[in-house]
């Protein structure tokens, strides 16, 4: 975690007033809370998910087509290919993958 850490803090000292997303379970957690004097770092892991309850009208876990959810049975298995577009690509500025 502390390569992530430090590569982090290269990125957001050349940006004013950076946002930094965090999805990586409970590393995600403990990155935003290290980087929170920094940047806003907010940990969204399942966000995306919640959102999607809520839109069709639920509180609980629902099925939702093509997102994974690793809190349901088959969570894991999405029947559509996952697509991105580039201008999703265009706006992330760093990815990580240990």
């Amino acid at each position: 975690m502390e390569n992530l850490y430090n590569t982090a803090l290269k990125t957001i000292a050349t940006m004013d007033n950076p946002i930094i997303l965090v999805s990586m379970g409970p590393t995600a957690t403990v990155l935003a809370y290290k980087l929170a004097g920094n940047a806003q770092a907010i940990d969204i892991g399942h966000f995306d998910l919640q959102y999607e309850y809520k839109r069709r009208g639920k509180y609980t876990s629902v099925d939702v087509p093509n997102k994974f959810d690793n809190e349901r049975v088959n969570g894991d298995e999405v029947s559509d290919e996952i697509q991105y577009s580039d201008e999703y690509d265009k706006q992330i500025i760093v990815k990580f993958v240990e």
